[in-house]
């Protein structure tokens, strides 16, 4: 049975990876100055290790700073990717995936399934609410797909 993955199209993707390398970038310009602010606050963690942290910052050249930051921010704006929940869908099953994990609902156990904006929302023969959540997935997308495989939509 295959199944159809909708999450983050490619401009989500690009602005989420790509910000979050920007912002990193753009904070290698004042890491100096943020661990130096940072060793006179008390109520910051690991007071002991801010002084290294500082030694490290202010001796550093900004190039290495910049790629260490750069770095940083591809490897944040890549976890922020997976950790995305998106939907997946098949004819008779789809499931929320939230970074590794996947919550399955069966055809069988859906009555109607409802959008609103990004929230989607299933709910069993009772009405009662199996579950209701907010994707990350295109909304239009998401629809199409759901409808395309004749799950009740309701408005």
């Amino acid at each position: 049975m295959s199944s159809t993955h909708v999450g983050l199209d490619a401009g989500s993707t690009g602005f989420l990876v790509g910000g979050s390398v920007l912002v990193c970038g753009a904070l290698s310009f004042v890491v100096p100055g943020l661990t130096s602010w940072a060793v006179g606050q008390e109520w910051l963690p690991a007071q002991d290790l801010l002084p290294t942290l500082e030694d490290a910052a202010h001796a550093a050249p900004f190039v290495v700073r910049l790629g260490v930051m750069l770095l940083v921010g591809l490897a944040l704006g890549l976890f922020l990717r997976h950790a995305s929940r998106t939907i997946e869908v098949a004819d008779s099953e789809l499931w929320v995936v939230e970074g590794g994990k996947r919550t399955r609902w069966g055809r069988r156990q859906v009555a109607s399934v409802s959008l609103s904006g990004r929230r989607i929302s299933l709910r069993d023969a009772t009405d009662a609410e199996l579950v209701e959540v907010s994707l990350d997935s295109p909304p239009a997308d998401v629809r199409r797909e759901l409808a395309e495989r004749g799950w009740p939509l309701v408005d």
